[in-house]
């Protein structure tokens, strides 16, 4: 992982990113506790509700603006709002009169314009990166996203019980500083080749309805494919927070809160520890073919996960799951920035950021489906899934736009 070619937009992208993450990651986990502590769990669940679509519509936004307005602006209004919407929060948790439901609404803005900026952030780094380093950048800033998830947890933990009032000023600063950082050292590369093109068909593009666009993406199989593995790997990923984590405290007591603990923990230590290693391991392997590679890898740890009751198993299936997902996530944003047109950069980022958290709502519905299936039912489905995903990925590979 060269760092070297890197551009400094894109230096500059993960150590904000790194940043941004660490202070998030303090304090985002605890929102569901926090609401049921002050307002009781039937309302928390209304609220929790109400955020996360707050987040959906943020994404068709942002996906909408980013590509005729410039990624630059969308960017700053996102920081410079998100930030306003934790100063409301910590307001909102004052120490001597605490209002939830100004805290509410600070959560709102905070999901709905940090949302608006993500699919900006999403096509600049596309803007920012060529063909032959974005694989190492989104590896690089994966591993940056685990290495501040550690660090924040352990933060947050130990911090934000008596000081999550101070904590969400943190957070609100690291947003203004990101403000300040992009506004002073970012350039919108974008913007400037809209302005230098004279070809009618990208001027125009600012144009176009966004219907126009999203039908578009409709008729486009290999999108449809890709948005599928987005909204799959999502899914898993959110499994361990439902139905395994039920599963685990249900075979195991009192004990399974700790061994989920631990799973959590050894996921992003070894991602940390593996991502630069196995980067390296796999540097002459094509994307899609490390995408197939990682897959396999990833579903036969959730399998494991699924279906084993000795607690040094389930280490080794998490090991293993880790290792498919440090190949599989920066393969396939690699290669959806390749089949995402130009023009439509942010549109498209929108429309998957609208599909990954579906996928993370939909893993919750595996705590429905295990009143009907047995672990083994569970398991089966698990395989099915990861099937399905392995044909489509086969597809992509058949398809004269995936370089194999």
């Amino acid at each position: 992982m060269d760092i070297r070619s890197f551009s400094p937009a894109i230096k500059l992208r993960i150590v904000l990113r790194f940043i941004t993450n660490f202070s998030y990651t303090m304090v985002m986990p605890y929102i569901v506790v926090f609401f049921v502590e002050q307002v009781g769990a039937k309302t928390a669940t209304w609220m929790t509700l109400c955020i996360g679509i707050s987040g959906i519509i943020g994404y068709l936004i942002g996906g909408k603006m980013a590509d005729p307005y410039g990624r630059k602006k969308l960017i700053l209004i996102g920081e410079l709002l998100t930030g306003a919407g934790f100063i409301i929060v910590a307001y909102g948790n004052m120490p001597l009169g605490s209002r939830p439901y100004v805290s509410f609404i600070g959560f709102i803005l905070i999901y709905l314009f940090s949302s608006i900026a993500n699919p900006a952030y999403s096509a600049f780094v596309i803007d920012e990166t060529t063909k032959e380093n974005r694989k190492n950048v989104y590896t690089a800033l994966m591993w940056t996203a685990y290495l501040s998830f550690a660090l924040g947890s352990v933060t947050g933990g130990f911090l934000f019980n008596q000081y999550a009032t101070i904590l969400f000023v943190v957070v609100a600063c690291s947003s203004f500083f990101s403000f300040v950082c992009v506004l002073i050292w970012v350039d919108d590369k974008y913007k400037s080749t809209l302005e230098s093109t004279a070809t009618t068909e990208i001027k125009g593009q600012s144009k176009h309805s966004t219907l126009k666009v999203y039908r578009r993406m409709l008729r486009d199989p290999v999108f449809i494919s890709l948005a599928y593995i987005t909204l799959i790997f999502a899914l898993m990923d959110e499994q361990l927070s439902y139905y395994l984590s039920i599963r685990y405290i249900s075979l195991f007591g009192d004990e399974g809160y700790t061994i989920l603990g631990f799973l959590r923990t050894e996921n992003t230590l070894l991602a940390v520890g593996l991502t630069v290693f196995i980067t390296r391991f796999l540097k002459k392997i094509s994307d899609i073919n490390a995408l197939i590679t990682g897959a396999i890898i990833f579903f036969t740890g959730y399998i494991v996960l699924s279906i084993s009751e000795v607690s040094n198993v389930l280490f080794l299936a998490m090991a293993i799951v880790t290792i498919g997902e440090i190949i599989f996530l920066p393969s396939t944003q690699a290669i959806t920035a390749e089949i995402i047109p130009d023009e439509s950069r942010s549109t498209y980022s929108g429309v998957l950021g609208v599909v990954s958290t579906v996928g993370g709502l939909l893993a919750a519905l595996f705590i429905l489906l295990s009143d009907y299936f047995s672990a083994i039912g569970i398991t089966i489905l698990y395989a099915a899934i990861g099937i399905l995903t392995l044909l489509v990925v086969f597809y992509l590979k058949k398809t004269n736009q995936i370089e194999v």
